[in-house]
């Protein structure tokens, strides 16, 4: 029985298990198409530019949607909200396959991009009401492995798959893969700690209701959603100028960093759920502030391929610690009605980070250096590590009581 008295009683019930596999396959799906979507771009006869572009667009267009997606999760059925997007989201994926012009995939791209935020964000917040109150953060940190899974290895499966069929086979595996068992939920009871709108019969007299900022952002994570930032901010900088670095200063293998860093990360989300369900938040996220500091002290000094590789280990520990333990802490915290825009205040700070991360680093690596970029970076996390730790006090956290 998943469901007892109204509330989920069991974490690895079947729903949650059918969301976390379906969460696995989007990000396979989503981690195909990335890789080679500049390949497919060029063999239509875009130039290189043009390639990254279409490729960058996808990620602008989501971080545009992700506060609208929230406010659809919270005002329509997160099940039909979910099931709708991942299908037409599918479908998007199968029209890549029959592009043959520029302006067309960047269509397909945009619409690709605001499907991927709703459908993600549906999906965490329909996995989250399907996860005991108590165990939040430990079924959050499961949820989130399947984000590592399917992006450490659907880069070289879709890549196969594009050599041995082609383009349009690729992208027609893909869609199947991502439309069809969000079907299966259709057959998924939900619990009553899921607030689903329903429409009042008296209609007439009732206004329209209006969408305020309030349904698009939700303030009180606002900081943790920046303190998150900072960990993709990071990772947006290692991921496109890592390799530059390690060329500059002849360090050999430097892909063994992401090797590793993936690694530690994919073991730090299976475990560090069930200690962020019984520890401090103010100390988990002080101490993956401070792994990240260590981290980017050691990037910003490395002449060796042992330092860079210390380096992804820290990396991993704070990135993981660190935004489970707050993602995890904000859908406990957040009022049944509001989980669809917590979700999106949470993937917000990503987004961000992720977005303008490289654009930084670039800015900065060119006119002072690669290390300037780390010494730079260790600044804002100690303005976010104070600005943290001051919001903690003024709320008067406290470590959540013994079981």
């Amino acid at each position: 029985m998943e469901i007892e008295n109204g509330e989920v009683k069991k974490l690895w019930n079947g729903t949650y298990i059918l969301l976390s596999l379906i969460n696995i396959l989007t990000n396979l799906g989503f981690s195909m198409v990335t890789t080679t979507i500049s390949l497919y771009t060029v063999s239509i006869g875009a130039s290189l530019s043009i390639a990254g572009t279409v490729a960058s667009v996808f990620s602008f267009a989501a971080l545009l949607v992700r506060p609208i997606s929230g406010a659809f999760v919270d005002r329509f059925q997160k099940k039909k909200l979910f099931i709708i997007s991942s299908v037409l989201f599918g479908a998007v994926v199968f029209g890549y396959a029959f592009v043959k012009s520029i302006p067309m995939l960047f269509a397909i791209r945009i619409l690709h991009g605001v499907l991927f935020s709703v459908s993600t964000t549906a999906n965490m917040a329909l996995a989250s009401r399907f996860i005991p109150k108590k165990r939040v953060a430990e079924g959050m940190g499961y949820f989130n492995a399947g984000v590592m899974i399917g992006q450490a290895i659907g880069p070289a499966i879709g890549i196969d798959i594009k050599n041995a069929l082609g383009f349009p086979w690729l992208y027609a595996i893909v869609a199947i893969s991502i439309s069809l068992p969000p079907l299966l939920c259709l057959f998924a009871k939900m619990p009553a700690n899921i607030v689903e709108p329903v429409r009042s019969v008296n209609t007439v007299s009732q206004k329209k209701p209006r969408i305020s900022i309030n349904d698009l952002i939700a303030k009180q994570f606002l900081l943790y959603a920046m303190v998150s930032c900072m960990f993709s901010f990071y990772n947006g900088i290692t991921n496109s100028f890592m390799v530059f670095i390690g060329d500059a200063r002849n360090i050999p293998n430097i892909s063994l960093f992401f090797t590793v860093s993936s690694i530690v990360l994919l073991a730090v989300r299976i475990l560090i759920g069930k200690v962020s369900d019984r520890k401090s938040l103010t100390l988990l996220v002080n101490c993956a502030l401070a792994f990240t500091v260590f981290s980017m002290a050691c990037t910003g000094l490395a002449n060796t391929l042992w330092l860079i590789l210390v380096a992804a280990v820290f990396k991993a520990l704070g990135q993981g610690i660190g935004y489970v333990s707050l993602q995890g802490e904000a859908l406990k915290r957040a009022d049944a009605n509001r989980v669809g825009v917590a979700t999106s205040t949470m993937y917000i700070g990503n987004d961000i980070g992720n977005t303008v991360g490289p654009i930084v680093g670039g800015v900065i690596s060119q006119a002072s250096g690669y290390a300037a970029v780390f010494n730079i970076s260790i600044g804002l996390v100690a303005i976010v590590f104070v600005a943290f730790n001051l919001y903690q006090k003024k709320i008067g956290y406290r470590k959540p009581a013994a079981e």
